[in-house]
């Protein structure tokens, strides 16, 4: 037997040490034997499992722990050290207790995870005994989550209004949290978060609403808003901030007071929204909320909600009264609501009476002019004419705010009789330089003697618009190209010189092939402000469109086509020569007659050839002889909340050759 020689005992035994004898027999003619002692020192071993699956921690806790079991088997002994470390992230883990020498037992391990965002991640537990080490591999993961909300928020003195939060849980969160929130360095604000607390699912959204309610003496201004939400564990906590904007405004009237004749119209009331303080930028929608007698009526130019932003804006109002409208002195009462936030005014409302003893008329609008008109565009307003009296009258209008045109219809001298109502049409052509800015066009109606005689303001709002024009008034195509050249267009403020605050998109709105495009560059929105933006132009056409189909989408002959024609033509040539060729045994009469024949065979056949590459499908039909085709494309701009009109459009052509 050789030293050294290796062989297999079974341990199972007790812990100890043993001795036996090894002996080994020889082959041979002549066998030996040897034998030799040896020595077994038989030891136990221990065991690191997990006692329960490690929980989730909670990014930002440093006391989430989990169980571990050790234990031994073979009657192990002695004293187990364990230590801890992270695989994986940036934290920290230990165990408890830090050595043990009562087995079996349980040990918990801890997790630090002040500095681990959310994610999955491993740590390694170590046990060691003398010269024997066990190490565990414990997977576990971190859950948290964010909280967004708004940018900020504008309320008036003594509202209330809401911001949205929201709650974005990662995959491992799950819990029950609540919220508190905050309005700094305003005295009497109230912030709440709702609901609170609050249920959150493992990789769910939920939404959260923070309350505010703002005091009725609170100084406009910017204000801070913190939203704190929390596990109720304290652990994950995060924040969102916001600004709260508290606006104001004022609502003022010149003059405060108008009079009026039953039916008729007031001149206008120039109301004035004034921001308090830098600026009041959400909406105001004007009405008149008390006051008004039976039969009256308050309008607004423009009739839309109105922001001020940082500047007053101007808004006119009249008011329309009726016929039975009773005579008197009415304070009316103009109210300016924005959300929850209301300012009023009173203006006064004098009506005086008529009668037959009295010949007058009275002037009342019908149909205002639109509520933001564009330069360089035709609009039209309406007014009633009641009269108690038989008479004529002569009409006019006066548009030199605008330096325009205004025709009145019907043409003056105009027939009017007791208490039968004859209505004006006042035509109005705005020229292109006029200026963004309310304005008043009068119109003047006299009876033909000169009394009575009234005048009667009509409002009208030239809003902000942009123009579109081209340069390059054509591009053409030859056989082979698919893409235009550049067609060179601009976006200006309309007048010139005005300014523009919208975004322009461009598109082309009709008469392109069928399968083209446009192109733009830049292909976004532009915006122009106070000067103008180029914009290049390109059209993209697929190869067959030019060549084998008319603008109205009429299929052209091709060339197969003709050539068949010409087979047919030639067919019915055949005739014809047949005859010529018996004209030798006729008589001169005879030969005459069938020359005449076949010079008319001659003629239709030219007919059928000079037909055969048209498609008669309509004016715009292309034909085989190379005259190119003309598509005229209309490349229209838009801008949210402005009003199309002609001036926001240009036409360009594309010549197919």
């Amino acid at each position: 037997m050789t030293a050294g020689t290796s062989f297999t005992v079974d341990a199972a035994g007790p812990v100890g040490d043993y001795y036996f004898n090894v002996q080994g027999v020889g082959s041979g003619s002549s066998p030996t034997t040897h034998a030799a002692a040896a020595a077994l020192h038989v030891v136990g071993v221990f065991a690191l499992t997990e006692a329960a699956p490690f929980p989730t921690v909670n990014a930002g806790s440093s006391t989430t722990g989990g169980p571990v079991s050790v234990t031994a088997s073979n009657g192990f002994s002695g004293t187990i050290t364990l230590s801890c470390s992270l695989v994986t992230g940036a934290g920290t883990c230990s165990v408890n207790p830090g050595s043990v020498t009562s087995i079996p037992t349980t040990a918990s391990v801890t997790v630090n995870a002040t500095t681990l965002s959310a994610g999955s991640y491993q740590l390694l537990l170590q046990g060691i005994s003398g010269t024997t080490t066990h190490t565990l591999l414990i997977p576990f993961n971190v859950g948290d989550f964010q909280v967004n909300g708004p940018q900020s928020l504008a309320l008036g003195p003594g509202t209330q209004g809401t911001a949205n939060i929201t709650l974005a849980a990662s995959t491992f969160y799950s819990g029950t949290v609540n919220g508190t929130c905050a309005v700094g360095s305003l005295p009497g604000a109230t912030c709440a978060v709702t609901p609170n607390p609050a249920t959150v699912s493992a990789g769910s959204a939920v939404p959260l609403v923070a309350t505010i309610t703002v005091p009725s003496n609170a100084m406009t201004g910017a204000y801070n808003v913190s939203v704190d939400i929390q596990d109720i564990s304290g652990i994950p906590s995060h924040s969102v901030g916001f600004t709260l904007a508290v606006q104001d405004f004022g609502l003022s009237s010149i003059p405060a007071s108008q009079t009026v004749s039953a039916g008729g119209t007031t001149g206008p009331y120039n109301l004035t929204i004034q921001p308090i303080a830098s600026s009041f930028s959400n909406a105001v929608s004007l009405s008149c909320s008390a006051g008004l007698p039976s039969g009256a009526q308050c309008y607004f130019q423009p009739s839309m909600s109105i922001t001020p932003g940082s500047a007053a804006a101007a808004v006119i109002m009249m008011i329309a009264t009726s016929a039975t409208t009773s005579a008197g002195t009415y304070p009316v009462t103009i109210t300016g609501t924005s959300g929850s936030l209301a300012h009023s005014t009173s203006v006064s409302l004098i009506v005086t009476s008529t009668s037959a003893s009295n010949p007058n008329f009275q002037l009342a609008v019908t149909q205002a002019f639109p509520s933001g008109v564009a330069a360089g565009s035709q609009v039209q307003a309406k007014v009633s004419l009641t009269s108690n009296y038989a008479g004529s009258v002569n009409a006019s209008c006066d548009a030199s705010a605008i330096s325009g045109q205004c025709l009145v219809t019907p043409p003056s001298p105009v027939a009017i009789s007791a208490n039968s109502p004859v209505t004006f049409t006042i035509t109005l052509n705005i020229p292109n330089s006029t200026a963004p800015a309310p304005y008043n066009i009068n119109l003047t109606v006299a009876d033909a003697s000169g009394q009575p005689s009234h005048t009667l303001q009509l409002p009208l709002t030239v809003m902000p618009d942009f123009s579109v024009t081209s340069a390059t008034p054509s591009q053409t195509l030859t056989a082979g190209q698919t893409t235009t050249g550049a067609y060179q267009l601009t976006v200006a403020p309309n007048p010139l010189g005005s300014s523009f605050a919208g975004t322009v998109t461009l598109s082309c709105a009709s008469g392109l092939p069928a399968g083209a495009q446009c192109i733009f560059n830049p292909s976004a929105p532009v915006t122009i402000a106070n000067s103008s933006a180029a914009v290049v132009l390109t059209i993209s056409i697929a190869a067959s469109t030019g060549a084998f189909h008319s603008p109205v989408g009429h299929s052209i002959f091709s060339q197969t086509s003709v050539e068949h024609s010409i087979f047919y033509a030639l067919w019915l040539l055949l005739p014809g020569l047949v005859i010529v060729c018996g004209a030798a045994s006729t008589s001169s009469a005879k030969r005459r007659a069938r020359v005449l024949g076949v010079t008319a065979l001659l003629l239709l056949m030219l007919s059928l050839l000079s037909c055969g590459g048209v498609s008669n499908g309509g004016s715009t039909t292309q034909s085989t002889t190379g005259q190119p085709t003309v598509y005229q494309i209309v490349v229209t701009g838009t801008s949210p909340g402005t009003t199309p009109d002609a001036g926001q459009s240009a036409v360009v052509a594309l010549v197919l050759d």
